[in-house]
């Protein structure tokens, strides 16, 4: 009697689960009314390069791109990334975030150049298509390299409230950047690389996503968003923020704008290529947790000036970026080798296409450092010279390269 009740039962649970299944909409894993967002989607672009040609059949958690969540079915991650772009996020460890510079290879030259962004797009469309409303449950989406013809960045973003992670770099959208991203609270990545077309009269939009870590805007037009450094330094979890060419002034930075919050929590800095006053400097002179730092062309229209030693005592620093500046000398006591001895974490120093006069006086320093870790130190297009101290010139160390003139090199 006791084993044909626990027979019926077990029969009851699983017509119950079927029932269920098909109440949910569930077809071999997938919801329908998901995937049929998705189709929508699919025929809203040109795909010259058939990158959705998987996006057939009933179970749309097996298509390339489109990641479901293996319990519920839900659609949770969409990649829809250019595979033609020349240039990769992979290091990207989500949610976390992990910083990189330029990679040492002692059998190559370092130098440091600008390399166009070229690519050819796998996706193509007249908009973006608000059939993405539907995947209520996406968390990450990833457009970026793709054609949208310059169109408005949607307003429907907004309404997305899930995302996590969101990637327009390159996707060639214009206007001016949704106030609805206000919106997106749980948001921790924003990628918008590369949207030459794309502007922003103010960061209010950002004011609410305190939850984002990383901020990568190359190229946006910040120039009229005054209220820049003051929404940012209020973002508790921002700790890369990428702001190169977005032709930011001195209107972006008001007087004492980064507090100690933000201080003590930015790890990757990235003003280069603007048009600032050096005097931002005494507002980075606190920020200790700086990994990677670059002022290139920053200054670039200012008078002459001295490069701070102070920024050796950036003790976290592994990447500092000065290039075309401006400067002539350097402010304070011992000069480069006071930054080299002090910033003992130091990969990458930077300082070529300045007009550095100073020798290095090198018997004016002794070694501080338990453990030297640059690996690059240029000096090129300067004029500045003298030999360099033993104990840098270390022949234990497999790998650094120094260049102090265009037409001289030593690699150890």
């Amino acid at each position: 009697m006791g084993r044909h009740h626990s027979t019926e039962m077990l029969l009851f649970l699983v017509l119950l689960c079927v029932c269920i299944s098909n109440m949910s909409g569930i077809t071999f894993g997938c919801i329908e009314k998901e995937r049929q967002a998705l189709l929508n989607l699919k025929q809203s672009f040109q795909d010259p390069s058939h990158k959705l040609s998987s996006w057939q059949g009933q179970d749309c958690c097996q298509w390339k791109g489109v990641t479901c969540n293996e319990t519920t079915g839900h659609v949770v991650k969409l990649h829809l990334r250019s595979s033609s772009m020349n240039f990769s996020f992979s290091n990207y460890s989500y949610p976390l975030v992990s910083y990189s510079y330029p990679l040492v290879d002692c059998n190559e030259d370092y130098s440091y150049s600008y390399s166009p962004y070229t690519h050819l797009p796998d996706l193509q469309a007249n908009e973006l298509s608000s059939n993405l409303l539907e995947l209520q449950h996406l968390n990450y989406l990833d457009l970026s390299g793709n054609n949208f013809s310059y169109s408005k960045i949607p307003n429907f973003f907004g309404s997305m409230k899930n995302l996590k992670y969101l990637n327009l770099s390159h996707a060639r959208f214009g206007g001016l950047i949704s106030l609805q991203f206000a919106n997106l609270t749980s948001l921790q990545v924003l990628d918008l690389n590369g949207l030459l077309n794309v502007n922003t009269r103010t960061f209010q939009w950002a004011s609410n996503l305190l939850s984002l870590q990383y901020l990568d805007m190359n190229s946006v037009n910040c120039s009229n968003a005054s209220d820049l450094m003051q929404v940012l330094t209020n973002l508790p979890s921002l700790s890369h923020i990428s702001l190169p060419g977005c032709s930011l002034n001195m209107v972006n930075f008001p007087w004492r704008s980064i507090n100690s919050t933000f201080s003590a929590s930015v790890r990757y800095l990235d003003l280069s290529w603007n048009h600032l006053e050096r005097s931002i400097l005494n507002d980075l002179k606190n920020m200790t947790s700086l990994e990677v730092l670059d002022l290139s062309s920053t200054f670039f229209y200012a008078t002459s000036s001295s490069i701070p030693t102070w920024l050796g005592d950036l003790k976290s620093l592994v990447y500092l970026n000065l290039v075309w500046n401006n400067y002539d000398s350097f402010e304070g006591e011992g000069g480069l080798l006071y930054i080299i001895n002090n910033a003992c974490s130091l990969k990458v120093l930077d300082l070529s296409y300045n007009k550095i006069r100073e020798g290095l006086e090198p018997h004016q320093n002794s070694r501080k450092c338990v453990k030297y870790n640059l690996e690059i130190l240029s000096l090129d297009y300067n004029e500045m010279g003298g030999p360099l101290p033993d104990w840098l010139m270390d022949p234990k160390r497999v790998c650094l390269k120094i260049y102090i003139s265009q037409a001289h090199e030593s690699s150890i």
